[in-house]
């Protein structure tokens, strides 16, 4: 009975010294992380490149407010446009992929390369005008997606502008690297907890 009662104890140490670790380990790891070290861009113009953003922002800082809350209201103007053009695209691009398997069923086509160039001459163009087709559709949906990257990128900057939080591209890295060993040191602390869980489970 006292063998019991003095395991029974054990464990519940056991127990409380795991919670406290990860306890202790999600304070540790939420300010420095365990990734490496945020590595700032060196100017401006590289951290407007690297989010895909016009180069034409370069001198956002020094607009007008009336001048950056018209751009922000235009850029949101031209990310809604765009997505109904990615979204029509990407219909457009589904009902040329049905065609060309329906046409393959019809005329029992296995595989395009089998056809000869002289006498399946009039399957041969069909299959061009289809694979044309599609190609533009793709390569103007691949257009209009990193178009899309860009004006997403540019609107919290401008929104960040317009309320006071950007005041500088040195405001923007202080975020960055603040945000950068908050959610880095959360990503590992997740995962350790998980694991003193699966300990806690096992006791």
């Amino acid at each position: 009975m006292l063998d019991k009662r003095k395991n029974n104890f054990i464990n519940s140490i056991t127990i409380f010294q795991s919670f406290i670790y990860a306890a202790f380990e999600l304070l540790v790891m939420t300010s420095y992380g365990r990734y490496s070290p945020y590595e700032a861009p060196s100017s401006f113009e590289e951290w407007l490149g690297k989010k895909g953003i016009s180069p034409t922002f370069a001198t956002v800082f020094t607009w007008s407010k009336p001048d950056v809350l018209s751009t922000y209201e235009e850029c949101n103007k031209k990310l809604e446009a765009i997505i109904e053009q990615i979204e029509e695209l990407t219909a457009e691009f589904e009902a040329l992929h049905e065609s060309r398997i329906a046409y393959m069923v019809k005329h029992g086509i296995d595989n395009w390369h089998q056809l000869d160039p002289m006498k399946d001459i009039e399957h041969l163009t069909i299959k061009n005008s289809l694979f044309s087709s599609i190609e533009i559709s793709v390569t103007e949906g691949k257009r209009l997606k990193d178009e899309r990257i860009g004006i997403k990128a540019s609107i919290p900057l401008l929104a960040g502008i317009l309320v006071g939080t950007y005041t500088s591209f040195s405001s923007i890295i202080n975020e960055e690297r603040s945000k950068h060993g908050k959610y880095s040191g959360m990503r590992y602390t997740n995962k350790k907890i998980k694991k003193n869980k699966l300990k806690l489970r096992s006791l």
